[in-house]
């Protein structure tokens, strides 16, 4: 699996890069270049660490995160750029410390404009692959997602984004090789230089993981978690939960609809770095009214340099 892994991401790199090689070519000396670099901390907290149900089976957890991102952007033309980007990441978790990871990919990015204009649409289609490390090797995985989405601005102040998601993750455990297709849309609005609020809702249509207890820490065994089993993809062992606390816990893969909403606020200090506060909330429902809720608050700070 491991050799899949290294190999379709060897293949997306190659994509990319004869891609840009191809553009070299075909523009000659019209295209512009530049080199650029983001950091972000991000603290968080998730009030449902394993997707869970029941209220006896939620976790809350704590977070802290630190991204950086190296990007080389060309401008082909005046209506379209394309880029490529590598990322690493870092995630420490306080409680659940075997769901803390390293991660590093690649994104692939071409964004373009048909008619120019200030309130014309212009689309951006994108491609990454990553590969997570974990604290167990149950859900060290390789997640590929494309995206395709239209921005149009509507007045100086609102901007409209929509569009479509493909993610998937091929893991170690079986629980946790999933996929989604999503759409989604979202309204920016700028109220003045510095204060930009944001609102995103999304619809995913796929797979999603769930744990839960199936056996108490006083040696009980939960008997109530049959529509679980009998509607489960898959199930196993939680590695990552069972490391961290009592009792015996397992985990689900299940398909279910999902909605997402996010709401959130930036906030630019000085020309290139900015504050950003938001609220993810996740309602997810699969077969047999199984479902849970999630909502994550994180606080970043992002600096482009």
């Amino acid at each position: 699996m491991q050799k899949t892994k290294n190999n379709l991401l060897k293949l997306i790199l190659f994509c990319s890069l004869y891609i840009c090689s191809s553009t070299f070519v075909a523009v000659g000396q019209t295209i512009e270049i530049e080199w650029l670099h983001d950091v972000d901390m991000s603290f968080g907290f998730n009030n449902n660490q394993g997707q869970a149900q029941k209220d006896r089976d939620i976790i809350e957890d704590k977070f802290i995160e630190l991204n950086y991102s190296l990007i080389f952007n060309i401008d082909i033309n005046d209506d379209s750029a394309i880029s490529l980007k590598g990322f690493l990441e870092a995630r420490k978790q306080n409680v659940l410390d075997d769901l803390s990871r390293t991660t590093y990919g690649a994104q692939f990015i071409y964004r373009w404009q048909s008619t120019r204009g200030f309130f014309e649409p212009f689309y951006q289609f994108n491609i990454s692959i990553q590969d997570d490390t974990y604290g167990v090797v149950q859900r060290d995985s390789t997640v590929i997602e494309s995206q395709f989405f239209a921005t149009k601005r509507l007045t100086d102040a609102f901007t409209l984004v929509a569009g479509i998601k493909y993610w998937s993750q091929d893991s170690d455990g079986t629980v946790f090789d999933l996929y989604r297709n999503e759409g989604f849309v979202n309204l920016d609005y700028r109220h003045n230089a510095r204060y930009l609020w944001y609102m995103t809702y999304g619809y995913r249509k796929g797979e999603i993981w769930s744990t839960s207890q199936a056996v108490f820490c006083n040696g009980a065994i939960a008997d109530d978690i049959f529509p679980l089993i009998n509607w489960s993809l898959e199930m196993e062992t939680d590695h990552a939960f069972n490391n961290a606390l009592c009792g015996d816990w397992i985990a689900y893969k299940l398909k279910a609809d999902t909605h997402t909403l996010t709401l959130g606020l930036n906030v630019a200090v000085g020309e290139s770095s900015a504050f950003d506060f938001s609220v993810f909330h996740i309602d997810s429902t699969a077969e047999a009214n199984i479902s849970y809720q999630s909502t994550i608050f994180r606080a970043s700070y992002l600096v482009r340099f």
